[in-house]
């Protein structure tokens, strides 16, 4: 596999996989079959093998490495073989927790997404997520990890180590008011989508989101689940930062008819393509009203306002 013939067949091969849509094996492929080429001679590799890995970079856009697939070892080569190689991880055991304390290239993490530890509970350390650079990380999903206010402060208390998340997803941790207001003041101003799913958030929390100018970037909010009243919406449809979003998710918290009468004048509701408002406790006037509104918003032309 040293001669050019053999790069350009094997260069083929690849082509063939990106046609059939198996980007998935894609990068590990062509990674793997430059790997020999890398170790016999780093010259040639350099000469022969690397446009391709870089030409193959630029079709697969942002596609990273499963650091679940790979020992530190590994890595450490990749990022020799392809210098603008970024990792993601998913990790649902407390090893896959520790293994990510060992990783050496935590600065080209892009994705981490922690979930439902599933061996037992997990206990997540703000102070480590605080003390490192997360600079290349745009999703970070921490979901059902009964995380505390304290871990979320420590974490988020200087975010110049976050400066290209877009993805934060804290669902099902009962944060409360007070982490919704820190997030609130943390600075995190890149961020695109925020999921505070199932976190006992109230209106104060709802107050302090809305009132963020640092969240005017938010394309996607999801408070669904909570506690947030007709008070809390108000506050929300009036938000004059969140007049970006295109999908919100208020469904089932404590809402009424009032929060469907704030929206055919509200300029943040103008602008959203899918509106989650539903409740259990709503009575059939408001869902018919609901409804309606909806109804009205699909017949207009696109790129109007009621």
């Amino acid at each position: 596999m040293t001669d050019e013939s053999t790069s350009h067949a094997a260069f083929g091969e690849l082509r063939e996989l990106l046609a059939g849509g198996r980007q998935n094996f894609l990068l590990y492929k062509v990674l793997n079959l430059a790997q020999p080429v890398f170790e016999e001679s780093p010259g040639k590799y350099l000469d022969e093998w690397l446009p391709y890995i870089q030409g193959f970079k630029a079709l697969l856009g942002d596609y990273t490495l499963s650091l679940n697939d790979l020992s530190n070892d590994q890595a450490a080569a990749y990022t020799v073989m392809w210098p603008d190689a970024k990792f993601r991880a998913e990790l649902f055991y407390n090893d896959d927790f520790n293994k990510l304390g060992d990783f050496d290239y935590i600065e080209r993490l892009s994705s981490l997404v922690m979930s439902d530890f599933r061996d037992e509970e997990c206990y997540l350390s703000g102070d480590f997520f605080g003390m490192l650079e997360w600079k290349n990380l745009k999703r970070l999903d921490l979901l059902n990890l009964h995380l505390s206010a304290r871990t979320l402060r420590d974490m988020f208390e200087d975010a110049a180590n976050f400066p290209a998340l877009e993805c934060l997803v804290l669902s099902g941790n009962p944060l409360g008011d007070e982490v919704a207001k820190e997030l609130a003041e943390s600075g995190l101003n890149t961020l695109r989508t925020l999921k505070l799913n199932t976190c006992k958030i109230g209106d104060e929390g709802a107050r302090a989101l809305a009132s963020a100018s640092s969240l005017s970037k938010l394309s996607k909010l999801d408070l669904g689940c909570n506690h947030i009243t007709d008070v809390g919406a108000k506050d929300i449809f009036a938000s004059p930062h969140l007049v970006g979003l295109d999908e919100l998710d208020l469904s089932y918290n404590n809402l009424g008819m009032e929060t469907v009468e704030l929206l055919p004048t509200s300029g943040v509701a103008q602008n959203i393509q899918r509106l989650y408002l539903q409740c259990y406790s709503w009575d059939e006037q408001t869902k018919k009203a609901f409804a309606s509104y909806r109804e009205r918003q699909r017949q207009q032309p696109e790129g109007s306002s009621s």
